[in-house]
């Protein structure tokens, strides 16, 4: 089941890439064209390509921040049980002697 879950991740990842790949090829030949006014559907097709990848960017910008924080958590989680229990020398384990 992970396994599945993996390839999965790693297919719409692969999804993702082409998609912004073939847009951002669009853009670059076709930025220069002969525009004919109001209602050029090179110009629309530019705008979709633009929103793609403006979409596809700020969706994986959420998802990298979402990720660190919780990264983060699980790093403080572990030190901060370290840091919040109290060494004693009972907990050290340590021998009184005269």
């Amino acid at each position: 089941m992970f396994l599945k879950k993996r390839y999965l991740a790693l297919f719409i990842i692969l999804i993702m890439l082409v998609t912004m790949l073939a847009a951002s090829i669009y853009l670059g030949s076709e930025t220069h064209h002969l525009c004919r006014g109001h209602h050029c559907q090179v110009c629309v097709k530019l705008e979709r390509c633009e929103s793609i990848v403006k979409h596809i960017l700020e969706g994986t910008l959420g998802i990298g921040i979402l990720l660190f924080m919780g990264y983060l958590r699980e790093t403080f989680s572990k030190y901060s049980e370290f840091m919040l229990t109290a060494l004693t020398l009972v907990s050290l384990k340590v021998k009184l002697s005269n």
